[in-house]
């Protein structure tokens, strides 16, 4: 252990021995370099001088020659005195970390070998302590990985989405993460017009209809007052609930980017719609950015004469406003 911490000690100040040279090495550059400059300078004043008969324009260039030279020279000046406190002040840094360190090397190579041998089986203890932890931890994901994979998914929803997954876990149903919407039009008295304003919402999902009280439904419905009248949320809930149970889906939440309703573009059907959003085509742009071969491998047409893809293409493009 002594000669572990000699080689420690050692390193170190090899290290802060490098670190002063390379200090000491920049400002010796910065000096011969203006050193190099006025020798220079004097060197040409010597060839002026040397001149049998110098013009008006060559004693103009010696005077210009010796106002630099004299910057050249006080900033020497400046340079040398940098450089001396650079090396001052390295050199007592140097001398005070080696001697802190040489003190905290020394405490510890006097420490008695039990005080040592204590410190070594108590940082021993708390690995094992961390292992322990570790273990508890990551043993029951293995065993139930559909639930850990949920609670992945549970930290990256929106706070409306938690409400969801909070009341599946009340439920004891664990929550499963859906990328496509399910079809809310299918639930009694939410056609594609409350279809499209749910989906605008963030609901997508039989589960997270059956879950919405009267003043959300409302709200995301945009019921008026006539229709407030008329549309009976309970029974639009109490017709999601059963949806979702016969379809296997409670506790579905849907987590995808926002969708368009294909409907009122000709010749997409509430089939072909469906189709398009389980393909990744969602919204009037994304359809839009389609190619027509892209589409019928989506839709999968199965009547002899294939839909205009083209068509659906171009109304893609109005509605998405790409079309000036």
């Amino acid at each position: 252990m002594k000669k572990g911490f000699g080689l420690l000690f050692c390193g170190l100040l090899s290290c802060l021995a490098a670190l002063l040279a390379l200090l000491y090495k920049r400002k010796s550059g910065a000096l011969d370099a203006a050193q190099m400059r006025i020798t220079s300078m004097e060197r040409r004043m010597s060839m002026l001088a040397a001149s049998p008969t110098p013009s008006d324009n060559r004693a103009a260039e010696v005077d210009a020659l010796r106002a630099t030279m004299a910057v050249q020279t006080a900033e020497l000046d400046e340079l040398k005195h940098r450089l001396a406190e650079a090396a001052s002040v390295t050199a007592t840094f140097a001398q005070s970390r080696a001697s802190a360190l040489e003190a905290a090397i020394a405490g510890d190579l006097s420490a008695d070998p039990a005080v040592l041998q204590q410190r070594l089986s108590q940082r021993s203890a708390d690995l094992d302590d961390l292992r322990h932890r570790l273990h508890a931890e990551t043993a029951w994901q293995a065993k139930a990985p559909a639930l850990a994979a949920a609670l992945r998914g549970l930290e990256k929803l929106p706070s409306p989405k938690i409400d969801f997954a909070n009341r599946a876990a009340m439920a004891r149903i664990v929550p499963v993460m859906l990328d496509e919407p399910q079809d809310l039009a299918q639930i009694s008295g939410i056609g594609s017009v409350f279809e499209q304003r749910l989906y605008n919402a963030g609901i997508g999902t039989f589960w997270e209809v059956a879950g919405l009280a009267d003043e959300q439904l409302r709200a995301i419905l945009k019921l008026a007052k006539m229709q407030e009248m008329t549309v009976d949320l309970a029974g639009i809930r109490g017709d999601a609930a059963q949806l979702a149970a016969e379809s296997g889906t409670d506790g579905y939440l849907w987590t995808g980017a926002g969708v368009d309703d294909f409907e009122p573009i000709r010749g997409i059907g509430k089939i072909y719609e469906r189709r398009l959003y389980a393909a990744g085509i969602r919204t009037y742009a994304a359809l839009a950015a389609a190619t027509p071969d892209q589409l019928a491998a989506a839709c999968q047409a199965r009547s002899v004469v294939q839909p205009n893809y083209a068509s659906w293409i171009a109304q893609a493009r109005k509605l998405a406003g790409l079309d000036a």
